[in-house]
């Protein structure tokens, strides 16, 4: 009869246990502190790394992350976008990434230049803002 594996639960702690554990880890130091507070020592090391985030947090104290851990929008205008692609397609007019990239040129001309900088070539710079479109369009 085979063994059950054992898997072990991912634990997470909350700001203010990561903040006891800093103080402590401070005054003692990290491998006390942590053989201390039954916590993993690396835990613990990277706590003290992020620990001007963890002492600067300003939420809840029982919250267990320090938040903005979300998808980072790489169009910051893709509000304005759907709502230009919405019209295009209520009006029944043909919408396709040249009229979207003509959208862009227009209204966000600033953050098209500074993204067709980062660029090797103005091909390659047309070709990833196309991809970027019709990777938007789809969803």
């Amino acid at each position: 009869m085979p063994s059950a594996l054992r898997t072990s639960k991912y634990r997470t702690y909350t700001i203010q246990e990561k903040r006891k554990a800093l103080v402590l880890a401070l005054n003692i130091g990290t491998k006390p502190a942590a053989d201390f507070l039954n916590y993993p020592r690396r835990t613990v090391q990277d706590w003290i790394r992020q620990s001007d985030a963890i002492f600067d947090f300003r939420g809840a104290q029982t919250s267990k992350t320090l938040k903005g851990q979300g998808r980072k929008e790489v169009v910051p205008f893709a509000h304005g976008l759907l709502t230009f692609m919405k019209d295009m397609r209520r009006d029944e007019e043909p919408l396709c990434t040249t009229m979207m990239l003509e959208y862009i040129k227009t209204n966000h001309r600033c953050w098209f230049n500074n993204y067709v900088t980062g660029e090797k070539s103005i091909v390659s710079a047309d070709n990833a803002i196309m991809r970027l479109l019709q990777r938007f369009s789809k969803r």
